[in-house]
């Protein structure tokens, strides 16, 4: 019984008619593709690649004539993080154009620097990037347009990639990539991405590490969390962390209260603990406050923690 269909643009946070237009092109184009071209194209026939030429050789030349602002997310790198069965890191690139080759830059951390893909530069992308140290990636693919490119950090330690468990699941509405989120060598960054993050409602996280490699007694096991208040999000009110050889008996070499009410909008921050001892397993046990107290928004609601990287290091 839906008749038709309209888009909404609402403009509170944008503050220029170039902003504007970033966000309806070429939105408005999807939107007329679907709901305007039921007549000569049905659904079932719909064709994503025609309507991307289409998109490309007509549309685009034409904002670019009137010198219009215009999302070029079309030219996004997608990629997809995962580990294999030696328990390193891969990273898979793809984009919405497969005959179009994707480049990109590989630097380790050890050697910083700013540069940027141009086309044409750097390696061409074949097949999953194996990643087994620190390091910075960006890829562009091929294109005619002015294209900021996929960037990404990796942070790898003792704890990337190897096996572990949640002995409690995450929320359904944050759990994209699964308990493989902690250790996938991605640091969540602010402003926040669901998918860099997993995040527990009014309960504990619980997880158990089983490590490759044995700990020396100087490393510390650090986890990075999110304070983002606005949104109910705090620090933990405790963390716990223990360890075992066997992954049956565990002790507990350090616990401590956090100050999880702060009243900065927006941070994120590791939790550093020492271990100072050698062990096969880690088990990190974080438990979020019962209640959001009176001055927050969700006061007397359960506080969400979210939570995107254990490291030991």
């Amino acid at each position: 019984y839906i008749l038709g269909a309209q888009a909404n643009v609402w403009t509170e946070y944008m503050a220029t008619p170039e902003h504007v237009l970033y966000m309806v092109l070429p939105r408005m184009a999807a939107l007329a593709e679907v709901l305007w071209n039921q007549a000569r194209t049905p659904f079932e026939k719909r064709n994503f690649d025609d309507f991307k030429a289409r998109l490309i050789s007509a549309h685009f030349p034409y904002y670019k004539e009137r010198k219009w602002n215009y999302s070029r997310s079309i030219y996004q790198i997608q990629s997809e993080i995962f580990r294999d069965s030696n328990h390193r890191i891969n990273l898979k690139l793809s984009s919405h154009f497969p005959e179009k080759p994707i480049y990109y830059l590989y630097t380790p951390t050890s050697q910083p620097g700013d540069r940027k893909p141009a086309l044409g530069e750097g390696r061409t992308y074949s097949t999953p990037i194996v990643i087994t140290e620190s390091c910075n990636i960006q890829a562009v693919v091929e294109s005619d347009e002015t294209l900021i490119p996929w960037n990404k950090d990796f942070q790898i330690n003792k704890a990337s990639g190897n096996t572990i468990n949640l002995r409690k699941n995450p929320s359904n509405r944050y759990n994209i990539g699964g308990s493989f989120t902690l250790v996938d060598g991605i640091v969540g960054s602010t402003p926040w991405s669901s998918k860099e993050w997993i995040g527990f409602l009014g309960d504990t996280l619980d997880a158990s590490i089983q490590l490759t490699e044995k700990t020396r007694k100087q490393d510390s096991v650090f986890i990075h969390f999110l304070n983002a208040p606005e949104s109910w999000i705090h620090f933990p009110n405790h963390i716990s962390i223990l360890v075992s050889k066997d992954g049956k008996k565990y002790r507990t070499v350090s616990k401590r209260k956090m100050k999880q009410f702060s009243k900065n909008q927006l941070a994120s921050g590791d939790f550093g603990f020492k271990l100072k001892s050698n062990f096969d397993y880690v088990r990190v046990i974080a438990e979020p406050t019962l209640k959001i107290p009176t001055g927050f928004p969700g006061a007397g609601e359960p506080a969400w923690l979210f939570v995107s990287e254990i490291q030991i290091r």
